[in-house]
């Protein structure tokens, strides 16, 4: 219902259902139907004592349910996947310019490591040998 408490939860349901499918229809109805449950809970008599955590719950599971199934496991796509864009509005707050991580420049990968085999002479001795890994 708008207006209420719950709805401050919104925002973070359908981050997390996003996060999950992907796709910005599919998010929303998993966001929908967990608040959905949350009102039918209440009408049976349910008291519900944390509603945040009750509708993480709900939409992580909505939404693992909604993965598992066959329509969505026939309709998934088997090359590079990019999820869709989500539309922020204009007026919603932006990267803080106060922020220091935000000024961070991003760090360099990391050269990538993994077993190489020692030279012949020092094999018999060491065996495999940790070090950088030539891509």
């Amino acid at each position: 219902m708008p207006g209420s408490p719950d709805e401050t939860y919104r925002p973070l349901m359908f981050s997390i259902a996003y996060g999950m499918t992907g796709s910005v229809g599919d998010a929303e109805d998993i966001v929908q139907d967990a608040f959905l449950g949350l009102t039918r809970a209440r009408r049976a008599g349910t008291t519900i004592i944390d509603p945040k955590a009750y509708l993480t719950t709900a939409v992580t599971r909505l939404g693992i349910n909604h993965l598992s199934s066959a329509r969505v496991r026939r309709e998934t796509y088997v090359g590079d996947w990019l999820p869709e864009p989500v539309v922020v509005p204009a007026d919603a707050p932006g990267p803080d310019p106060d922020d220091p991580i935000g000024e961070q420049p991003r760090q360099a990968r990391p050269p990538r490591t993994g077993l190489r085999p020692g030279t012949p002479t020092n094999l018999g001795t060491r065996g495999l040998v940790l070090g950088a890994v030539d891509a």
